[in-house]
């Protein structure tokens, strides 16, 4: 998913399936466009994409409240499928939206 300003890209999410799990990855906002709600409303377009499915993100831990208003809520590293485990870092964390019902 992209946000634009006229013909520039501002902003990109992309959601990918990743052995079964679906996986929010990717989110850049450009320095420009930081701040004034480009990231906000780009989560929220990808959060009607991931619809009522369980989706995970390995995200900067300054970022838990941000992915916390789309629903993600902090898991332990043992929460997460392997291969999102394996890019857990310092300063990482690992974050699960439970499938809506």
């Amino acid at each position: 998913m992209l946000q634009r300003y006229g013909p520039n890209v501002i902003a990109a999410v992309r959601l990918a399936s990743e052995r079964g799990a679906l996986v929010l990855r990717t989110m850049v906002v450009t320095e420009g466009s930081q701040g004034r709600g480009t990231g906000a409303r780009l989560l929220q377009r990808a959060s009607r994409a991931i619809g009522d499915r369980e989706c995970y993100c390995v995200a900067w831990s300054y970022l838990a409240s941000f992915y916390g208003r789309a629903g993600f809520g902090l898991i332990t590293a043992e929460a997460l499928p392997p291969r999102l485990r394996a890019r857990l870092g310092e300063g990482l964390i690992g974050m699960r939206r439970e499938a809506q019902r």
